[in-house]
């Protein structure tokens, strides 16, 4: 407790043990120290709430997104051609950073392959979308195989032709945002 010389005094009442109780409590509410201490507290409430949230709302962060479309999607049509086609299309459900990566597995894919885990990636074949797959709803890149092009285009009708040399590469989907592939040539 900051004690006080000189409490600032208000008048209470006209009993002594009022009027004191009275001014202790108006001089822990005044004080320049304890304002000080209160918007310390705060600013500091304020600084854990906001680090909470910003990682709570951390992009690609797998297993946020719970319902299909919640998140980026990857869709192959049954129409879709080319000669590798039928190998599938490696997705992944997680993201490091930047716009590309390489390798053939991910480097976010802690758990591996695995249709049924987050951190994770899974291939889609001719006709499914990753929105069919509880822990795919938010999908965060797919994988051009090395040595191939994959053709397709963004949702909004914008075509992509992504192509790997000696290393695969891996192509980000941000936000809600949908890829259609339409070839996948080796």
């Amino acid at each position: 407790m900051i004690r006080i010389r000189k409490p600032v005094k208000q008048p209470c009442q006209d009993a002594t043990a009022v009027e004191e109780r009275c001014s202790r409590l108006i001089t822990r509410r005044t004080h320049p120290a304890v304002r000080k201490g209160r918007k310390t507290l705060v600013a500091l409430l304020t600084a854990a709430l906001a680090a909470i949230m910003i990682t709570a709302a951390n992009p690609a962060s797998a297993g946020t997104c719970t319902t299909p479309y919640c998140g980026g999607v990857v869709r192959i049509p049954s129409s879709a051609g080319g000669n590798s086609i039928g190998n599938g299309v490696a997705i992944t459900n997680c993201w490091n950073s930047g716009g590309f990566d390489y390798g053939d597995s991910h480097p976010c894919m802690r758990n591996g392959w695995s249709n049924t885990s987050y951190y994770a990636g899974k291939y889609l074949f001719r006709g499914q979308t990753s929105a069919s797959y509880y822990h795919y709803y938010d999908v965060d890149g797919f994988r051009v195989f090395r040595g191939c092009t994959v053709r397709g285009y963004w949702d909004g009708g914008s075509a992509f032709s992504f192509y790997a040399g000696s290393t695969s590469m891996w192509v980000r989907i941000t936000g809600t945002s949908e890829a259609v592939i339409t070839s996948v040539s080796c």
